[in-house]
């Protein structure tokens, strides 16, 4: 009897030990996500135009306005921001109503349409009587953070296709080919060319 109270003594303090490892663990792990998730969320990743998509946005009035606008709005407060949101709303509107053809696709529509839709939402955020300054600020990030996919998209409608890879490196191939066929060709008319020169002399 005593040797099953001790066993069940035993069992019972192992397992509230095992238990309080993992609550620790699961504390560490839980403080470790509190605090690398604000550096996730507002971290903005910087998206570079392409050469092609580049001299194509040169010309395009309100993509320039745009990217001004989101450049300064890194910076903004959070008067600038309430100040300026009927602004980007107006700006993402003529940017979606502007597209040269050659920038017009389906993904770039739909990031486009975020962009409009999300100004729009923060202009009537920035208009309530009580601010959420929390909400605006989120929603502000985000619209930086879409107008970098909108640019990522812009970039993307110039990527080639499998099929465009191959057929620039056949192209290569058979120009190699051809100059390797033409070399061959002058080392063997070479020795002709020689013995003729000294049958003439």
């Amino acid at each position: 009897m005593k040797f099953l109270f001790l066993f069940l003594g035993l069992s019972f303090f192992s397992f509230s030990c095992k238990s309080d490892i993992q609550d620790v663990s699961q504390d560490d792990s839980l403080q470790d996500s509190i605090t690398l998730l604000p550096q996730n969320s507002q971290r903005t990743i910087q998206v570079t135009l392409q050469k092609e998509p580049q001299e194509l946005v040169a010309t395009w009035l309100a993509y320039i306005t745009a990217q001004d606008e989101m450049e300064a709005l890194k910076d903004a407060d959070l008067q600038t921001i309430v100040d300026k949101s009927p602004s980007y709303s107006k700006i993402m509107v003529e940017l979606n109503t502007t597209v040269p053809g050659r920038l017009q696709g389906k993904a770039v529509k739909a990031r486009l349409v975020v962009l409009v839709t999300k100004t729009g939402i923060l202009e009537q955020l920035t208009k309530r009587q009580t601010l959420d300054a929390t909400e605006v600020k989120r929603l502000a990030s985000e619209i930086q953070q879409d107008f970098e996919n909108f640019k990522l998209q812009l970039n993307e409608l110039f990527l080639k296709t499998p099929d465009q890879f191959e057929i620039e490196l056949d192209d290569q191939l058979d120009s190699i080919q051809k100059a390797n066929e033409s070399k061959n060709e002058k080392q063997l008319n070479l020795p002709q060319i020689q013995q003729n020169q000294t049958e003439n002399n």
